[in-house]
């Protein structure tokens, strides 16, 4: 008789565990457009990560679709690295996409979400961002008619080099305490 109290107990605290786990059964379609917010696991930079390159992340918020969890905050994502640029140049740039999120069930389910690119910006260190060929050509022009604007192209194009060494290069940093929002395709 005291076992079946005992059981009975059990079976009343395991329905209620199992009503408060969120759980995803069966299959849910999840809506175009919806958001998933992530953290990464750890930094990303366009100046050591490469084009194809995994990373994994983990879910900011809870995946909740019609009233019911489908991922829990936590939960594995895993994404890779579509496009990088910025060891060169003044355009630094990151272009993930995610493409695996385990479900609160702990199924791991195959997602396409839209690509998110960071970009980096040029920071000038005392020289104006001009067109420094078609100044060059016009002042070259006004000076030496034809082969002058020939020239002062030239030249022009000689200082749009040298004004990029007044320009710092930053890189495009992710650090893992930023949240990143993706929307599924």
């Amino acid at each position: 008789m005291q076992y079946a109290r005992y059981l009975v107990l059990w079976l009343a605290i395991s329905g209620i565990t199992a009503m408060a786990m969120p759980v995803a059964h069966g299959s849910i379609e999840v809506p175009t457009g919806t958001v998933i917010t992530i953290r990464l696991e750890r930094e990303l930079s366009s100046n050591r990560s490469l084009s194809g390159e995994q990373f994994t992340a983990s879910l900011a918020r809870p995946l909740i679709v019609k009233g019911r969890v489908i991922a829990k905050p936590g939960s594995e994502v895993r994404g890779r690295i579509l496009g990088v640029s910025g060891r060169s140049g003044a355009n630094a740039y990151l272009v993930l996409e995610l493409n695996e999120l385990v479900l609160a069930d702990g199924r791991i389910e195959s997602i396409a979400t839209e690509p998110l690119a960071r970009r980096s910006e040029a920071h000038a260190t005392g020289s104006p961002s001009w067109n420094f060929p078609a100044v060059g050509t016009s002042v070259g022009a006004a000076v030496g008619k034809g082969r002058g604007a020939a020239l002062g192209a030239t030249i022009g194009a000689s200082l749009r080099g040298l004004s990029a060494i007044g320009t710092q290069m930053q890189p495009v940093e992710i650090k893992p305490s930023e949240l990143l929002v993706f929307r599924l395709k």
